[in-house]
């Protein structure tokens, strides 16, 4: 193979809009990580705070990188939500009910005239009136919405802080305190801590979507008061539950103000552009988006789809001995010389045994040239999986320094065949092309072709 390279570039860092824009791009994977409100106990330790103590995981680093993103996330939503019930509870909604009470020996109160003359033929000692009382309650639809959004992302923003393992002594944990002090603190306000039963006793997904359009024919009908802030406040929670959440700009800081998880955010936003240029192959106009964290427990792909008589999988983070059994390369007692592309593209069809197998890696690498290291580090991944001159697969590196995103390909005498796909999150239009091309990989013009006819 010749090398072209030039001359190498910082690795690992983003470069003007680049970091934001790929935040933007992967924030919908990473809101699939919001959890159903799963609290754990927070534990302490000299390095961070974690869950519990085992034998080590080989996929803990990559999941520790995606919950580190998931909590800065968090952190940057607990921001306009704060500011949202800042204002809601300015002038929070309520009304009035009335109630039916008794009183001993002598009325107390508005006297209920209709159980009062039922009663007159009853001989009660101690005598007893029926009351009428009127309260006020803070119980309105708009305010159970409220404390539902407080209590969850409480629960939310623990569960992403433990599983990211930050430590102790850094700026996330130092926020993360700050945001659960603020939010402890308004449940303790009488005009939440009213609804928080309730929450609790029905907070499911059923009864939030139910109490979502009630809030919806509150506010269309005038019968909300301090409808801004309330408003803001539906907006603000279908953008979770839809996995597309509005930032504000002053929010954008808690998720790049440094580079530690510059390259976890350049794989999220490349897998991303990967599984919608799968989707636009088989004529879908949008991409779904997968629950990561669901995927990875269940150990199902990220994303899958079916057509005509087959399937097609992209998994993230899936080890060479499990998309390819039969190793070339094994050791004494069971050792396996095992890896772990980025993303697996797995296509199963009636008239083959094993699937068209395609390995993406991206790589936040800035290259004049070849990315030749990522590239043998392919080759690598061919060599362990048996199909050294016959594998197929791709390397995505960083390209903002050039005018035209490249795409190199490099074929084997075996016809096996490797792309090296430039790519710039702050420029996806022009890197669309590229991506294009790494999901013909898997889905050629000579099957796509027939599939649709069939279609």
């Amino acid at each position: 193979m010749a090398n072209n390279l030039k001359s190498p570039r910082a690795a690992g860092l983003f470069e003007g809009e680049g970091r934001r824009r790929a935040v933007y791009g992967a924030l919908p994977l990473l809101c699939t990580y919001f959890s159903e409100g799963q609290r754990g106990k927070l534990r302490e330790t000299d390095a961070g705070v974690t869950r519990s103590q085992g034998e080590e995981d080989p996929e803990a680093e990559p999941a520790g990188m995606v919950a580190g993103l998931r909590l800065r996330v968090a952190l940057a939503l607990a921001k306009s939500l704060l500011r949202i019930l800042d204002s809601v509870l300015d002038r929070p909604n309520f009304r009035y009910g009335v109630t039916r009470t008794t009183s001993i020996d002598r009325p107390r109160g508005k006297l209920d005239i209709t159980r009062w003359v039922a009663q007159l033929r009853e001989v009660r000692v101690p005598e007893t009136y029926p009351i009428l009382s009127v309260e006020r309650s803070s119980r309105t639809p708009e305010n159970l919405l409220a404390c539902y959004c407080l209590i969850w992302f409480l629960e939310e923003i623990e569960s992403a802080y433990t599983e990211s393992s930050v430590p102790r002594k850094s700026a996330e944990s130092e926020e993360v305190i700050h945001t659960l002090d603020r939010i402890s603190m308004i449940l303790k306000r009488p005009d939440v801590s009213e609804c928080r039963e309730v929450v609790r006793r029905q907070g499911g997904r059923q009864w939030v979507d139910d109490l979502l359009e009630e809030v919806d024919l509150r506010l269309a009908s005038g019968r909300v008061g301090n409808r801004e802030p309330y408003e803001d406040l539906v907006r603000w929670l279908r953008g979770i539950l839809a996995g597309s959440p509005t930032l504000d700009p002053g929010d954008l800081s808690w998720l790049f103000y440094d580079h530690s998880f510059d390259d976890k955010l350049f794989e999220l936003w490349c897998m991303h552009q990967v599984a919608q240029a799968l989707a636009d192959r088989l004529g879908e106009d949008e991409v779904m988006v997968p629950d990561l964290q669901k995927a990875r427990k269940s150990a199902a792909p990220t994303w899958e789809w079916h057509f005509g008589q087959y399937r097609l999988e992209l998994r993230y983070q899936y080890s060479l001995s499990k998309s390819i059994p039969e190793l070339a390369w094994k050791g004494e007692k069971g050792l396996v010389l095992d890896g772990r592309p980025d993303m697996t593209l797995l296509l199963y069809s009636p008239d083959a045994e094993q699937p068209r197998i395609v390995f993406v890696d991206p790589k936040l690498r800035k290259r004049d040239g070849l990315p030749t290291e990522e590239i043998y580090k392919m080759v690598g991944y061919f060599s362990a999986a048996g199909v050294e001159n016959t594998g197929q697969g791709a390397i995505i590196y960083y390209t903002p320094h050039l005018d035209a995103q490249p795409v190199h390909a490099l074929r084997s005498a075996g016809n096996g065949l490797v792309l090296a796909v430039g790519a710039d999150p702050a420029r996806p239009d022009e890197s669309r092309p590229g991506f294009t091309d790494i999901a013909s990989l898997v889905l050629p013009d000579d099957l796509i072709g027939p599939v649709s006819a069939g279609s």
